[in-house]
């Protein structure tokens, strides 16, 4: 990454962090409430069999269980093919996405809609959606990593679009199952997404240094 891109990562994280910050200010005033109803009015008049089995099985991808187990298989296979930064940058990702998000669901412990859900509720609170601010973070960060090691094939420019439609379906897949609210899931992506630029930052600044350390010792010589 150019250090021109590096500056477009940070400026990327600030201007998240200034949505997010607005965001929940228009969820603390109420602001949102419109937006959620039309959501569920949405989401209710495309409602279909096969719809609602796909996304049953989708949203799965974005829970603790399945982020638990898939990071834990990605750090493993980093960490062995001896991509140390990539492994501890995923693991303190998920980490640090994972107690953010339940720091903020204890402090805004709003209760999860009961107009319909097609699964079974959660027993955790709303606001924001886990799946959202957790899993985009994850699979936009692991796009990175792949496309990075597979920029050799042709076909390497389809994983990262192929990640961006993944995060929308499951984020999208919490309102349409009734167990989240618009504003939880829009609010949890716009936070998943300073968590993903200083994620590619960390990593950029890490492969600097990285191809910087022999440069210098070369010139030692």
């Amino acid at each position: 990454m150019t250090r021109h891109a590096q500056k477009g990562a940070l400026l990327g994280a600030s201007g998240f962090a200034i949505l997010s910050v607005l965001l929940v200010g228009l969820h603390i005033s109420g602001l949102l409430a419109s937006f959620d109803q039309a959501a569920f009015e949405w989401v209710s008049a495309i409602r279909t069999d096969w719809l609602t089995a796909f996304l049953g099985m989708l949203t799965f991808w974005g829970g603790g269980i399945a982020l638990a187990f898939v990071g834990l298989f990605v750090m493993l296979i980093c960490y062995y093919k001896g991509q140390r930064a990539e492994a501890l940058v995923i693991f303190l990702t998920l980490l640090s996405a994972f107690l953010l998000n339940e720091g903020m669901k204890a402090y805004f412990a709003r209760p999860r809609p009961t107009l319909f859900h097609l699964v079974e509720l959660p027993t955790s609170f709303s606001f924001p959606s886990g799946h959202a601010m957790v899993g985009t973070a994850f699979y936009l960060l692991l796009a990175i990593i792949l496309h990075n090691g597979l920029r050799d094939k042709s076909w390497s420019w389809l994983i990262q679009p192929a990640a961006i439609l993944l995060v929308i379906l499951i984020a999208s897949s919490r309102v349409y199952l009734g167990v989240h609210y618009f504003s939880d899931v829009i609010c949890g992506i716009s936070l998943s997404m300073i968590f993903y630029f200083l994620s590619r930052y960390a990593l950029a600044q890490w492969s600097d240094r990285h191809r910087e350390a022999p440069a210098v010792l070369e010139s030692a010589r």
